[in-house]
């Protein structure tokens, strides 16, 4: 599920991509390449301790997705209200960009569909070509991982910042 990183961070990456442009479109296909170009980025995951776990798939891990997922969705809710729009406006650009930032972890690494996914022959294709942008920092396997967590931080952070001034 989370072999990426956090779902927190694309949602808000896409969302600040999203509002730097006035075409839903556009924001929703700059989303998607954000995504990309953020698991190039060293990070952590669902804190997996080493590669091997990343595929186990916990009640724990669940709970942490739909928290942090739910939470993400709800923040940024808040956030975009405060400069007067709404992620439920299809048409706005932050909507779209946000949507374009967690479209690719939807197919590819829900557990509940995600192997029907890559058992077709585009997501066998799409999958080889996502799992191919991984940087993660596994917690037993590094020493490294903080870094991954602070560079998640900052991101959120900056996101925020351009979502706030628009």
């Amino acid at each position: 599920m989370y072999e990426a990183m956090l779902s927190f961070t694309h949602l808000f990456v896409g969302a600040a991509v999203g509002a730097t442009t006035n075409q839903p479109v556009l924001a929703l296909g700059l989303g998607i390449i954000s995504h990309h170009l953020l698991d190039a980025l060293p990070h952590v995951d669902s804190f997996a301790k080493t590669e091997a776990e990343k595929e186990v798939f916990t009640t724990g891990k669940y709970i942490f997705a739909a928290v942090e997922g739910l939470a993400g969705v709800a923040f940024l809710t808040y956030i975009v209200a405060q400069t007067g729009g709404t992620l439920l406006d299809i048409t706005s650009p932050v909507a779209a960009g946000a949507l374009g930032g967690v479209t690719p972890d939807l197919f590819d690494n829900v557990p509940f569909w995600s192997k029907r996914f890559q058992a077709t022959r585009f997501g066998e294709r799409y999958h080889a070509f996502h799992d191919s942008f991984h940087t993660t920092l596994f917690l037993k396997e590094t020493k490294w991982w903080p870094f991954g967590l602070v560079i998640q931080v900052l991101l959120i952070w900056l996101s925020i910042v351009i979502l706030g001034s628009r």
